[in-house]
C-alpha cells in the first residue's frame, strides 16, 4: 500500500475559515450549501450514495488499520469503533434511506462538494 505524502501541514485554521467564507460567499449568492445535499440525501442520489459509502469504507479501514490490532486484542467484551467510523456508517445508513439526518449535514455537505452538487465560486 503506497503511502499518502502531504507537501505541507493541514492547516486546520485555514480550512475551517476557507470553509467559512465559502459558505459565506455561497449564501451572499442565494444558494443554500446545506439545500443542496439534503435535495440529493432524499433523492437517493446513486453518486451521493457511492461516494458516502466509499468515505465510510475508507474511514472504516484506516481505523482497522490504526487500532484494529488493539481492539482484536482487548479483553472487554464491548469493541466499539471510533466515533469518527460510526458516524459516516450512520450518514451512509440515513441517506441509503432516504431520511437525512441534521446531525449529518457536515458529512452530506462534504460528500456533495466532493460530487460537484455544490458549485464553487471562484476566488474561495
Amino acid at each position: 500500500m503506497s503511502a499518502i505524502v502531504l507537501q505541507r501541514p493541514i492547516d486546520t485554521a485555514g480550512a475551517a475559515e476557507a470553509l467559512h467564507r465559502l459558505a459565506n460567499r455561497l449564501y451572499e449568492s442565494g444558494y443554500m450549501v446545506s439545500e443542496a445535499a439534503g435535495r440529493a440525501v432524499r433523492a437517493r442520489d446513486p453518486i451521493m450514495l457511492a461516494t458516502l459509502e466509499a468515505q465510510a469504507t475508507m474511514v472504516s479501514r484506516i481505523a482497522e488499520e490504526q487500532h484494529g490490532h488493539t481492539r482484536r486484542l482487548s479483553t472487554a467484551k464491548w469493541k466499539p469503533e471510533p466515533t469518527m467510523v460510526q458516524s459516516w456508517k450512520e450518514a451512509y445508513a440515513t441517506a441509503d434511506r432516504g431520511q437525512p439526518n441534521n446531525a449529518f449535514f457536515p458529512y452530506y455537505t462534504a460528500v456533495a462538494i466532493w460530487c460537484g452538487f455544490i458549485p464553487m465560486p471562484y476566488g474561495v
